[in-house]
């Protein structure tokens, strides 16, 4: 995944609070956005203000939303090659937030 380069077209921007508010305001296919029913490969980048030990590091909620959502067909083998995480210290005035992209595997 490393020599992966990332474009505005393949990225779907969705905040943490959309993906809460998705089992009440319906899925993410009837907004339009792609469903993916191919192998696909998540990586997931922490931005927050104390680091976590590795172990520690997951997205699961999250990325069960985007099952739920219809974003993603399964979150199974079949259909997620990998799941990758990293993290990065920020300062207190910034915003902890999470950024999860997905490219085909």
């Amino acid at each position: 995944m490393s020599g992966r380069k990332t474009t505005a077209k393949n990225r779907v921007a969705i905040s943490y609070a959309q993906l809460k508010r998705l089992n009440v305001s319906g899925s993410l296919a009837a907004k339009e956005y792609p469903r993916l029913d191919r192998q696909v490969c998540i990586k997931v980048h922490h931005l927050r203000h104390t680091l976590l030990d590795h172990g520690n590091l997951n997205a699961k909620a999250a990325i069960d939303a985007l099952r739920y959502g219809g974003l993603l067909r399964d979150d199974s083998p079949e259909y997620v090659e990998s799941e990758s995480h990293s993290q990065e210290k920020i300062s207190r005035e910034e915003e902890e937030k999470t950024i999860i992209e997905i490219f085909e595997a």
